[in-house]
């Protein structure tokens, strides 16, 4: 860079001298307080992560993300404040050396932002915000006062030549970090695509396994069950060569115990897993702990903090990635920023999913790994961007939105109702609605349903990540849901409340290796079927233990998988059994607050037991509703009074139901105070758990 000719002290120098020593000091700054912020939320992201170091292509790449997200805010602003400084001097009306007053205007703007991404990542203690505070303070003014003492001894030029070689190698810093950047999935989420793979991969005498969860995606909002607009279309001619069961039911509500059943086999009432439990019992024995015993290599990319070591869902998975955590370190400050403000991102890096593109690229990495191995593969995916706060690239929103909708969409994500999953999820839930205005609330679906296209781009994006191995053939695909969402129906958002069909009406698609027909299945199949199906399709029955197979099940013998069911064509003899347990015990104790029966009401536990055809719905206080949830799938009309030969069979069969599989007794107290505060903190975020625990 030029240096700046000394200039005589008693005269100052012109404001574009100023200009450019703010521009450089801006620089240096911005690519600090980049490093800094990166350093602190990787160290904030380690332990939710997994069990080893966060990738350095992703540290480097969320490092470029700062710088050039910091860059355009702040450099300009700099040069403006060093033209005023320069002319406020030439004028007499003020007396400092250029270098002094833009490094402290730099230094504390930079730590002011270090303030703001603290917020952002979910890491804002008291503690720590005053630290950081203080912290920001004593540098700005022990800077301020010694540069000015050190020009004031030794003159400009080496106060230039530092700024200089500083700038220098923040500049090929930041050339390099931004490199790195732009061909990462960060630069643009919503464009970004996975490299074609270079070779075929050898295969294995064992089928492989893809099992992708659509975490929040309803059954009914997906284009492969008849859903008008386009939300999965990639799936839908995918499925032409899979089954499909048509009346997928989840065993819960959330996520956490459809999870559990899903791993355990094991119906809700068995495995004991929710909010008073949060974790999956050693006791039980997860689908990842059969396959690794038989030979697989074993990894779990998740996208919900529940999915993960804390709470032992994880469990035999011998590499796992909860990706929530990697967002304190590629969202940026900047973007809160205009976030905050309701503003459209300004650039195509702010513009950001909620993980399924770096989800996508980290999963190409872990798979290159293997490209010399035969050892069979079970991958597990959970994406969340169909999830609160429906974060979805821009594009994605257009395909359902009007322009102006799409404008107001990032204005609905926090500055018009402040955080929008505290907004729905506890607000509208808890206590009023009206404050939602209904141009807002058909946005919001408008991005949900954006969200779940999204994850079709991503899940098809995966799959081809297997065909262009060469693994696809030899793989059993499994693609599912593991719950939906309220939508602005029966009076709700989010999915907290009651075992209506907006919840439990999900997804379920499975694909052998070798199939080529598709086939769609009216029997009911619940998530806990699919521990049996994926052990009996890779490793066989001799997989599954004796007990596996007892009355701590939910499937209804002697089908033993979702496979042999479809084959079995049980039709309307096969029952499925959800639960709902209650909500989380800060939610209560909100609930009880508010003394409102309606909310009281909605907050008692239910169980529900449907066929072919009609459910019961039966509540904690004996109240008891029948629905027909194929000509009424909104559930709108009760019918136990017109069917109640219906409400008898499926009385009978839960009675007998709870007869037979026995109520897991946790061997401790193991809620969420159990947990990491790092993930009390991602669970918050989400909506989970109160702030008042």
């Amino acid at each position: 860079m030029p240096e700046i000719p000394a200039i005589p002290a008693d005269r100052p120098a012109s404001p574009l001298t100023y200009a450019w020593c703010g521009l450089r000091v801006a620089l240096v700054g911005c690519v600090l307080i980049s490093v800094v912020e990166c350093a602190a939320a990787a160290s904030v992201a380690l332990h939710g992560y997994g069990d080893t170091a966060i990738p350095w292509s992703v540290l480097v790449a969320a490092t470029g993300k700062s710088i050039a997200s910091h860059i355009p805010m702040w450099c300009p602003l700099t040069i403006v404040v060093g033209l005023l400084f320069g002319w406020l001097l030439r004028r007499r009306a003020l007396h400092a050396p250029e270098a002094v007053m833009t490094a402290w205007f730099v230094l504390l703007a930079g730590w002011l932002v270090a303030l703001v991404d603290l917020k952002l990542a979910e890491r804002d203690t008291t503690g720590r915000m005053a630290a950081v505070a203080a912290a920001a303070l004593v540098i700005a003014v022990g800077a301020f006062w010694w540069l000015r003492r050190w020009v004031r001894r030794r003159g400009r030029a080496p106060v230039n030549r530092l700024l200089d070689v500083c700038a220098a190698l923040a500049l090929a810093f930041g050339l390099a970090a931004s490199t790195a950047f732009v061909r990462s999935p960060l630069f643009d989420p919503g464009e970004y695509a996975v490299p074609a793979a270079k070779a075929a991969f050898p295969n294995s005498s064992q089928p492989n396994v893809l099992w992708v969860v659509l975490d929040t995606v309803r059954g009914d909002h997906t284009s492969l069950y008849g859903y008008p607009p386009a939300t999965t279309p990639r799936l839908a001619e995918y499925a032409k060569g899979a089954i499909v069961f048509e009346r997928a039911v989840s065993n819960g509500i959330w996520t956490l115990p459809n999870h559990a059943s899903m791993f355990s086999g094991r119906s809700l009432r068995a495995h004991g897993a929710d909010f008073r439990n949060a974790r999956l019992d050693e006791e039980f024995t997860t689908v990842a702990e059969v396959l690794r015993d038989h030979g697989y290599a074993t990894a779990a990319f998740s996208n919900n903090p529940w999915v993960a070591p804390d709470t032992q869902i994880t469990r035999g998975f011998d590499t796992v990635r909860v990706m929530y955590h990697l967002r304190h370190v590629t969202r940026s400050s900047v973007g809160w920023i205009f976030e905050r403000l309701g503003l459209s991102p300004p650039f195509r890096w702010l513009d950001e999913d909620f993980g399924a593109a770096l989800t996508n690229g980290l999963i190409d990495e872990w798979l290159n790994g293997r490209a010399t191995d035969d050892q069979p593969v079970f991958l597990f995916v959970n994406y969340m961007d169909a999830h609160l706060p429906y974060r979805v690239p821009g594009r994605y929103r257009r395909m359902f939105l009007s322009p102006e909708q799409v404008r107001r969409s990032f204005a609905i994500s926090l500055s018009a109702y402040g955080r929008i999953v505290d907004a729905v999820d506890r607000r509208f839930n808890f206590e009023d609605q009206a404050f939602f205005a209904p141009a807002d609330r058909e946005i919001l679906k408008g991005q949900y349903d954006a969200g779940i296209r999204y994850l079709d781009d991503r899940v098809s994006e995966l799959l081809a990540m297997f065909r262009e191995r060469d693994m696809l053939d030899n793989t059993l695909v499994v693609i599912v849901s593991d719950h939906g969402e309220y939508l602005d129906q029966h009076g709700q958002w989010a999915h907290r409340m009651q075992a209506y069909q907006d919840l439990l009406n999900v997804v379920i698609l499975l694909r052998a290796p070798g199939t080529a027909a598709g086939r769609r299945i009216s029997t009911p199949a619940q998530l806990s079927d699919l521990h049996g199906t994926v052990i009996a399709a890779t490793v066989g029955t001799n997989g599954l233990a004796a007990e596996d197979a007892g009355p701590g099940t939910s499937r209804v013998w002697p089908a033993l998988d979702l496979f042999a069911l479809a084959s079995a064509d049980a039709g309307a003899t096969r029952i499925a059994v959800s639960e709902y347990n209650g909500d989380s015990p800060q939610n209560l104790k909100r609930i009880r607050d508010r003394n409102d029966p309606v909310l009281s009401r909605r907050a008692l536990p239910q169980v529900a037991a449907q066929d072919a055809r009609y459910k019961l719905l039966v509540t904690a206080d004996g109240t008891q509703e029948l629905f027909d949830v194929v000509e009424d799938p909104r559930e709108d009309h009760d019918l136990l009074k017109i069917f109640p030969q219906h409400a008898e069979r499926l009385g009978r069969y839960l009675a007998e139901w709870h007869e037979r599989v026995p109520a897991h007794t946790p061997p401790a107290d193991a809620d969420s105070t159990g947990m990491a505060p790092e993930v009390i903190r991602a669970l918050k975020s989400l909506g989970y758990l109160g702030d008042d625990d």
